[in-house]
């Protein structure tokens, strides 16, 4: 684990932690820029894969705005 490489321990809390909210922004310039929604995508798939579920915005990266995905 990478933690162990780096001398880290890594412990559960002994109390409840509200979820935090992870939001993605850019300008609105970028919202119908394919390389940009790419993008977008990985870094949504890439959390989604790390927080273990999928996001439901019900709005495709290509076509989502700031506050969508």
């Amino acid at each position: 684990m990478p933690a162990d490489a780096c001398g880290l321990r890594i412990s559960t809390p002994p109390f409840d932690l509200a979820p935090v909210p992870v939001t993605l922004a850019w300008h609105q310039r970028y919202d119908n820029d394919q390389a940009h929604a790419w993008l977008r995508a990985q870094v949504r798939d890439s959390f989604a894969a790390f927080l273990g579920h999928r996001f439901t915005t019900g709005v495709d990266a290509a076509e989502a705005g700031p506050a969508d995905v």
